[in-house]
């Protein structure tokens, strides 16, 4: 009966250790074309917009086909991700504190190291605090443990 009353895609139930809810997921007109297109008619007009030019101008046609053309003037806007360095080609293990290739690797001229070399190569950080919950950490707080399951209430009434 609640989902029945429940308007697609915008309310949607959850199910959890704490109990059940119906929440609404009140998403704009360009996040619900970008999280809400699941349909096979959805995914061929995706194809589509893929075959039909450049990656970096997909988001622009697939919202332009959806009937956001208005959108494209906020994409041309929005600035555009640096590209990663390119990594080296090396093929020694680097040691993370000197930003250098390991000392303990193998010359350069024997080959690739074994896995189990790159592995003991590989020194852990010790400048910063484990997180919440992980060995050597804090605890973390029960509130927000996901272990926690709040005792089921008994639906019998007092007889």
């Amino acid at each position: 009966e609640i989902l029945g009353l429940a308007a697609p895609k915008r309310d949607y139930y959850a199910q959890t250790a704490r109990g059940n809810r119906l929440f609404e997921l009140g998403l704009g007109p360009i996040a619900l074309a970008l999280c809400g297109s699941a349909s096979p008619d959805d995914q061929r007009m995706i194809d589509r917009c893929v075959a039909d030019g450049e990656r970096d101008a997909f988001a622009a046609r697939f919202l332009a086909a959806k009937g956001l053309a208005w959108t494209s003037q906020l994409l041309e806007r929005w600035p555009r991700p640096t590209t990663a360095p390119a990594l080296p080609t090396t093929s020694r293990p680097i040691d993370p504190a000197e930003g250098s290739p390991a000392a303990s690797a193998a010359p350069p001229d024997s080959g690739s190291p074994s896995p189990k070399a790159a592995a003991r190569a590989v020194v852990p950080r010790t400048d910063t605090a484990p997180l919440p919950g992980l060995p050597g950490g804090p605890p973390m707080p029960e509130r927000l443990s996901p272990f926690r399951v709040a005792p089921a209430k008994s639906k019998r009434s007092g007889r």
